[in-house]
């Protein structure tokens, strides 16, 4: 199967796609194009939309599993952040992004998603943050936080500790509620925090799917 790692974005002078068209960059770097324009949804059939994705109404902005660890370089390439706030690092392990060394990690690490362009962020009025997920945390020590741009109490979205199973959690907000410190933008970032080492005791967080989708 093939992946959609990112965003279907609109690039021009591109072989084999149209000025109007979508390049598509799949998990495996191969590419593809789709007629049309971001603001009207697309038959997927010939992109698989991620895991998070899948089932939801809204147009698909960003949009990635995490099959291999090559998936991260792809993503830092068109903007996503993981390392300038991670000294122990992300990584890519059964197909779930998570921190480097769970079991001895007793720190915070925070990677974010890329920003959402003006013109995403203008065209429409709502944003559903889709994430597919198994916590597994020590509910006394450690925190798995999801905030839009900075990690403060006012931009946080939303936050888990304890032990939650897989499943898939939707985080629809209108725009004229998201806490972006009235910003005008759209950002995703996700904060893990370990006041001690887990030892062997929990498995960390694990996330195997992200999309940001738009809503008119």
């Amino acid at each position: 199967m093939r992946y959609l790692p990112f965003l279907l974005c609109t690039l021009t002078g591109l072989a084999g796609c149209a000025d109007h068209d979508l390049r598509i960059v799949y998990g495996d770097g191969s590419t593809g194009c789709l007629p049309g324009d971001l603001s009207v949804p697309h038959d997927m059939t010939t992109a698989p939309a991620c895991a998070a994705a899948k089932g939801l109404p809204g147009v698909p902005i960003i949009c990635t599993d995490f099959p291999t660890a090559q998936t991260l370089v792809d993503l830092k390439g068109m903007g996503w952040e993981f390392t300038s706030q991670c000294a122990a690092g992300w990584t890519v392990s059964n197909s779930n992004l998570q921190v480097n060394s769970f079991s001895t990690f007793a720190s915070s690490c925070i990677f974010t998603t890329r920003p959402l362009t003006p013109s995403e962020y203008q065209k429409y009025s709502s944003f559903t943050l889709s994430v597919v997920q198994t916590v597994d945390l020590n509910d006394q020590q450690q925190s798995a936080q999801i905030f839009v741009g900075l990690d403060v109490p006012k931009r946080q979205v939303a936050a888990s500790t304890g032990t939650n199973p897989r499943q898939r959690n939707i985080y629809e907000i209108v725009k004229t509620a998201l806490p972006n410190g009235g910003n005008n933008n759209y950002q995703p970032l996700f904060k893990i925090s370990s006041g001690a080492a887990a030892g062997g005791l929990n498995q960390g967080w694990q996330i195997e799917s992200i999309a940001v989708l738009g809503n008119p």
